[in-house]
């Protein structure tokens, strides 16, 4: 064992010294955890692990059959869009042909 290299600590500074390590103990025995602690902390890390997948499956779920409903609902507003442009191309090109066809009836059947 070495020689000290000055005067021996006074009672304050082994008072401190111990209280140092008192606190550097603390630190230490807080992290320090038990095989059953690390196993139990795994367990409940597994299930809520467990618990987030099945949340975010389920939102993957409801997002599959949100756009599903979505695509639909767009097919049936192009089907009614489709079906009211039609109907008013109709009712435009409808009395424009009926007038036409009576000029020509009309110029067919004066000669």
């Amino acid at each position: 064992m070495p020689e000290p290299q000055g005067p021996e600590p006074t009672g304050w500074e082994l008072m401190r010294g111990l209280d140092s390590l008192r606190e550097e103990i603390r630190a230490i025995g807080g992290k320090v955890v038990t095989q059953d602690t690390y196993q139990a902390d795994r367990r409940a890390l597994d299930a809520r692990m467990k618990d987030m997948r099945d949340e975010i499956d389920g939102f993957h779920t409801k997002s599959a059959e949100r756009d599903k409903a979505e695509a639909a609902q767009r097919a049936e507003s192009d089907r009614m869009r489709k079906t009211a442009t039609l109907s008013i191309a109709l009712a435009i090109a409808g009395p424009i042909i009926t007038a036409i066809v009576g000029v020509l009836i009309a110029r067919g059947g004066a000669p």
